[in-house]
């Protein structure tokens, strides 16, 4: 009787747990029904993300710094993907993020100070 209350009284928190359980299930046989080619397309435009996030934060020379950001932030998105993907790959496809961060800027006429710092021309 004690449980049957239990339920009764926290029968929503049941309900949300099922369904993001349900959701997260349904992303993950989502994502990996995908063909290979897709599956890194989305993983490097996130890697851009993350390179265009901690190049405002680092300079020039903490380019080791920025390539340990976004390795983190990888292992924190794609944590099932870190143990399958070599460290080398990924290294890899940040140092391709960071170089298509370098062509868009370059594209549009700035440099990585003035992404960090718009207020110098």
């Amino acid at each position: 009787m004690n449980f049957i209350n239990w339920i009764i009284a926290n029968w929503y928190v049941i309900v949300l747990v099922v369904a993001v359980v349900l959701y997260v299930f349904y992303e993950f046989k989502w994502f990996y029904k995908l063909p290979n080619s897709e599956k890194v397309k989305r993983i490097k435009s996130c890697l851009l993300s993350c390179v265009t996030i901690a190049a405002k934060k680092y300079d020039d020379g903490e380019f080791d710094l920025l390539i340990s950001e976004v390795y983190n932030d990888f292992c924190v998105r794609f944590p099932v993907l870190k143990s399958i993907i070599p460290v080398a790959t990924i290294k890899e496809w940040i140092k391709e993020a960071f170089d298509e961060l370098e062509k868009v800027l370059k594209a549009e006429n700035k440099t990585l100070t003035t992404f960090r710092n718009p207020v110098i021309k």
